[in-house]
């Protein structure tokens, strides 16, 4: 959640705007917006003159973007109040006068608070983030391809706001051109977690600010994910594995390693948590959504270096590192409706904290998670002297099954970082995990 002394930025803002008379933000106060809640934008300076403009676009290095600046103006381009590609001194004085001189002739009354200096964003696949109000429905978050074609392709979806990570994410499949988001003819995947951050905080934004009538961030540019998964060769491949359907999906765009135990035709249309879904997610629960399985070692959330490191006939496996150097493996190992997730910590100071997260209850959907190695009821722990790992058993489904899930599975402590599990008349499997990685050897039952 955004902290209240960045509402209270936006808010006298707002204020300040109204105020004045206006009913629209300038591209700078539109920052300060973004920044409040941590909605990426480019770099930028306001130059009031030329040789501002010359200073900034130098302390910004490399190509930088030139816009008018006024409460006048909001179609900037329209008015030839945008220069893109401008690098050297020389340039940016030529640009720097040929904005005003154009939105000078365009609207000659227009007050003129400068021209904003911007970062040049590498090329990328061009998308829109914004919001409305629905009269009916009230605020709704949109998201679609963007550029200056966004009214002539009309590929948008739409979602009630404030959506929940899970959600935005979903609404990247929701539109006709969603394969352009995976990556077609040679281009790289986007960063699919990058992008439903932005949906997800520009819903907050104006769920916190009802009085925001519309957002139009356009265009954004999703740029290629900086994560390299290692054992997929294709970003979000869906893959039949094990028992008819069980399914994996590997991300290059997230870093996220998932099964599911629904169709592939689901998982096409909602590739994320559904009814029947089972997950091993390398990212923290958001305050929106617990639907995730993830260890939170002491009191940094953050998470870096996470990538996926394998999977198999009903297993999936994943790392990430939680604050500083502290490496967390996990590896979950599925049959039917139930889960064993196992989490290794390592580097973690004796005696720090640990808490293991899975699903809340939606409606119609019951879940359970209990603890079995190193956590007690309340699904927590703390590390010890050395590597220690962390097992809980997860089931998700919709109706009640007649066998409680403790009875479904033993799991055995083989040593360090290593485990044997056996389902209840089913196949069984050795575990083993370490700080570089993991592996899971399938175990056959003796007849």
């Amino acid at each position: 959640m955004v902290e209240s002394q960045d509402r209270e930025t936006v808010r006298a803002l707002l204020e300040s705007v109204r105020a004045a008379g206006r009913s629209a933000l300038t591209a700078p106060e539109g920052k300060i917006v973004a920044d409040a809640y941590g909605i990426a934008v480019p770099g930028e300076e306001l130059a009031q003159d030329v040789d501002e403009a010359v200073a900034f676009a130098d302390r910004l290095g490399g190509p930088v973007v030139l816009k008018i600046v006024s409460p006048d103006v909001l179609h900037k381009t329209d008015a030839g109040g945008v220069v893109v590609g401008v690098e050297g001194g020389a340039q940016v004085r030529a640009a720097f006068h040929r904005i005003i001189e154009n939105v000078r002739a365009y609207a000659p009354d227009a007050r003129i608070d400068g021209v904003q200096v911007q970062q040049l964003v590498p090329p990328g696949q061009e998308v829109i983030v914004g919001a409305v109000s629905d009269p009916t429905f009230g605020k709704v978050v949109a998201f679609g391809l963007g550029g200056v074609l966004v009214e002539v392709l009309a590929d948008i979806t739409f979602r009630l706001a404030p959506v929940s990570a899970d959600e935005a994410l979903s609404m990247l499949d929701s539109i006709g051109a969603a394969e352009i988001l995976c990556g077609v003819r040679g281009a790289a995947p986007v960063d699919r977690w990058a992008l439903a951050e932005q949906i997800r905080r520009v819903s907050q934004l104006v769920t916190d600010f009802p009085e925001i009538a519309e957002v139009d961030l356009n265009p954004v540019i999703a740029a290629p994910a900086t994560e390299e998964p290692g054992p997929v060769e294709r970003a979000d491949a869906t893959t039949p594995v094990g028992p008819p359907n069980w399914l994996l999906q590997s991300t290059h765009s997230d870093g996220l390693v998932r099964l599911h135990n629904h169709g592939i035709e689901d998982v096409r249309y909602d590739p994320y948590y559904t009814r029947l879904a089972y997950s091993t997610v390398t990212r923290p629960s958001s305050s929106e959504s617990s639907y995730d399985n993830s260890v939170i070692v002491g009191d940094d959330p953050s998470r870096t270096d996470i990538a996926p490191l394998g999977a198999g006939d009903g297993w999936a496996a994943s790392r990430h590192t939680v604050g500083e150097g502290v490496r967390v493996t996990s590896v979950v190992l599925a049959h039917g409706a139930g889960e064993v997730r196992a989490h290794l910590v390592t580097g973690a100071a004796p005696g720090t904290p640990v808490r293991v997260t899975g699903w809340a209850a939606r409606a119609g959907v019951r879940a359970e998670l209990l603890p079995v190695l190193g956590l007690t009821d309340s699904l927590t722990g703390v590390t010890g002297d050395g590597d220690t790992l962390f097992v809980a058993l997860a089931r998700l489904t919709g109706e009640p099954d007649p066998v409680p899930l403790a009875e479904t599975v033993t799991v055995h402590s083989a040593g360090a970082g290593e485990l044997r599990v056996r389902w209840s008349g089913g196949p069984g499997a050795r575990i083993r995990l370490d700080g570089s990685g993991a592996d899971v050897v399938p175990e056959v039952p003796e007849p």
